[in-house]
Parts: C-alpha cells; structure tokens; sequence
C-alpha cells in the first residue's frame, strides 16, 4: 500500500493510500485519525483508547466527544466554520472569528479550530484538506490543486496550444471567432470579460477585477476584521491604501432614506 511520510513542526504525518492523513507521531505519542464513509474526519483514537469522536448533527452543528466523558457541542457559521462551543451546561468552550482565508482572531481558546469543516491537526496553522493543506497566516495553498492541474491539462486541450511551449497560457480571443489568437491576454481583456460577465448576470452596476478586493476586504471589515490584516491580506505597502477599498461608507440604509419627509 502506497504512503507518504510527512515531517513538519515536530510531528511526523503519515497519509494513506487515498492521501489523507491516518497517523501523527508527537514525540513518540501517536494518534490514529478515523474518517466516516462521506469522508469527514470521525474520530481520534490512540492505539485502542479513544481520544475523541464528532457526532454529526443538524444544521452543521456537531457533538464533540473526548474520551474522559466530557465534551461540547460545535456551532459552525453557513461556511461550515466552528465559530464556538458550548458544554451541555452553557458554558461557552470557545468562540472565535476567522479572517476571510480563515486566520482566527478574537478567539478566547485554541479548542477546536475548524475553517470551512477543515481541521487544524497536523501542524499549527494549517487546515488540513483532503489532498492539501491551507496556511491560515499565508492564506494560501502548501500544494497545487491536483483537481485544479488537471483542469489545466484540459484547458491547454481543447484550446490546442500544446505544442507551443513557449507561447502564453492565457490567449486573447481573434475578435468575435471565439478563437484564441497567439497573444497574451491583456488586462483590458481581463476587464472586458468580467463585464460580460456581470452583464450577463444583470448587475448593472459598472464594476472591474478591483470590485472583487474591494468586496471581500468591506466585507472582512463588516465582520470585526482588522485594518492591518486586511492590508497583509491584500499585499499592500501601505494601510492608506487597504482604506481605498474599504466600502463601508458607501451603504446608505433604506431606513435612513425614509428619514427625508419631503
């Protein structure tokens, strides 16, 4: 059977023949890692003692069982994140925010970091997804998606540029053919394309590829979210210019419209 052997930050990984993670080494302490037939992780065991299992519930909630009969129920946003915990008295285990590339801040415990059903459980800081894992301070894959490779491979396909190796990967379109020509495609094209595309949604409003930075970051904003996380985020030098996208200001509420009494 086919296995790989990680090693990072103290703990020895070793994913299985389908590349999920099914042993982790701490200093000689191992745990097992069970997965459910949908393949969500189901329960931690050592050896044949149980550390924890999850009980899945309604509405993303799920029941979290450790192995010394006590325990908490998990409470996840419509992202699938665990966003707090509560005991079966109410007292709240942990609560937390993430970062829109699931950063946690404001949280009062470590317990239980999970970003979209992803668990932190190989390495501190990373979520551990079926093929890969996600930095949450880098806010970006450790690996290339293996899905995302082949869509490639079957982009070059039926675009037929697999011969020209040295030519762009990304074509400008030769007018309205719908062909691809030999150049590269510009900005401008890039530009044009997501106002087709919004066209084609009905959104009148005229928007560019900024419109979507400018979203997410009013949007991490809205949510309790740090300017200067923001500005790491976005990669930009200075804070002044993470603020030019922030959109706050810009709602204007229809109960406040019905303030005018003219």
């Amino acid at each position: 059977m086919y296995v790989r052997i990680v090693c990072a930050a103290g703990v020895t990984t070793t994913f299985g023949a389908f590349g999920r993670a099914v042993e982790q080494n701490r200093s000689g302490v191992f745990t097992q890692i069970v997965y459910s037939p949908s393949g969500a992780k189901f329960a931690y065991m050592n050896g044949a003692a149980l550390i924890k299992y999850i009980d899945p519930m309604v509405a993303g909630m799920a029941a979290v069982h450790n192995g010394n009969d006590t325990g908490y129920f998990q409470h996840a946003d419509w992202l699938g994140s665990s966003r707090f915990g509560q005991t079966g008295g109410g007292t709240v285990a942990y609560d937390r925010a993430y970062a829109p590339f699931g950063e946690p801040y404001a949280e009062t415990a470590s317990t239980n970091r999970n970003f979209t059903g992803q668990t932190e459980d190989t390495t501190p800081g990373l979520y551990d997804f079926l093929l890969r894992q996600h930095s949450q301070s880098q806010g970006r894959w450790l690996v290339p998606d293996p899905a995302g490779l082949a869509a490639v491979d079957t982009y070059i396909k039926a675009a037929g540029i697999a011969d020209d190796r040295k030519g762009p990967l990304f074509r400008a379109a030769i007018g309205k053919t719908k062909k691809l020509g030999p150049g590269a495609i510009s900005r401008t094209d890039v530009w044009y394309m997501v106002r087709r595309r919004a066209a084609n949604a009905g959104i009148e409003t005229a928007i560019g590829c900024h419109s979507f930075r400018a979203t997410g970051i009013t949007d991490y904003l809205t949510n309790g979210g740090r300017i200067e996380v923001a500005q790491r985020m976005a990669g930009h030098s200075n804070a002044k210019t993470t603020g030019l996208y922030d959109r706050r200001n810009d709602d204007i509420s229809v109960g406040e419209v019905e303030r005018i009494g003219i």
